[in-house]
């Protein structure tokens, strides 16, 4: 049984897909794949309970482990989602714990560890709702 989603959900999910009409025009392959990556994402961190500042951190998480080998520091994390607090961030860090998306070790820099992360698997299954 599919859930209603709240406004906010709603706004997020249309902002992504305005998101994609505009890249899907333009002629640049790795932006429309982009707008659709993010597309994705809203859908599935609201099917997955997530709000959309929790999915883009743990994306942007996800994607700077892959690339760099470790996880992000929060300033960094900062930076990388252009938010302009740290303390927001840290919200966030926690909000995803709790959830059991995340694993982190007190006071250790860089302890950020992906434990659900955003799969195809997971659309996949979203979808056949």
């Amino acid at each position: 049984m599919m859930e209603t989603l709240t406004p906010a959900q709603k706004i997020d999910i249309e902002r992504a897909a305005r998101q994609f009409l505009r890249a899907a025009k333009s002629s640049t392959p790795d932006q429309m794949c982009s707008a659709l990556r993010d597309l994705r994402l809203a859908c599935r961190a609201e099917a997955r309970g997530l709000t959309d500042r929790q999915a883009k951190v743990l994306l942007a998480i996800e994607r700077y482990i892959s690339k760099h080998g470790h996880a992000p520091a929060v300033r960094e994390l900062q930076g990388i989602t252009g938010y302009r607090s740290t303390g927001g961030i840290a919200r966030i860090l926690d909000l995803l714990e709790e959830r059991g998306r995340i694993v982190r070790r007190r006071r250790c820099a860089r302890s950020v560890e992906v434990v659900k992360p955003l799969t195809l698997g997971d659309m996949m299954e979203i979808e056949g709702k």
